[in-house]
């Protein structure tokens, strides 16, 4: 692992613990979100988003996490974009198109870790009366997957 992967992974993991995160790291963050590599950006989303610094950097962070969300085909660093829309408002994410889609999307993905993680936004989409939101919450209480199917009845509690 190079020096900015393990830099990137220490501001991460304190950010995760709730731990202060200084404004040269925040700065550093608000750098990887331009960056060619997509897990960077990704990283540096949820960053972003879990400090939640406001203003500018904050505005970038759910410019870059829009765009990595419109990819169509599924990547590695999709369960992680799903775990940002946790941290996005909600009066931000509910009119976003293109984050619902892609919560939608994940909702039926190949990978178990997608499918688990799409539920938390669904629930704030089904919550506000979105009804395809809510059918596919219904529709993972019956997932292969118990995780997917405990996250569902999690949501619809």
């Amino acid at each position: 692992m190079g020096s900015l992967e393990v830099r990137l992974e220490d501001i991460l993991t304190r950010a995760r613990q709730g731990e202060r995160v200084v404004k040269d790291e925040v700065a550093f963050a608000v750098s990887l979100l331009e960056n060619s590599d997509p897990r960077f950006r990704a990283s540096a989303c949820e960053i972003m988003l879990r400090v939640a610094v406001g203003g500018d950097p904050i505005e970038k962070a759910l410019e870059c996490l829009t765009e990595l969300c419109s990819h169509s085909t599924f990547k590695g660093y999709f369960a992680a974009l799903l775990i940002c829309l946790s941290f996005v408002p909600r009066e931000i994410l509910l009119p976003c198109n293109e984050l619902r889609d892609f919560a939608i999307r994940c909702s039926s993905g190949p990978m178990w870790q997608l499918r688990a993680n799409a539920v938390s936004p669904l629930g704030v989409f089904a919550r506000s009366g979105d009804t395809e939101a809510k059918v596919l919450l219904w529709k993972a209480l019956d997932d292969e997957n118990e995780y997917v199917r405990n996250n569902a009845a999690i949501e619809l509690g």
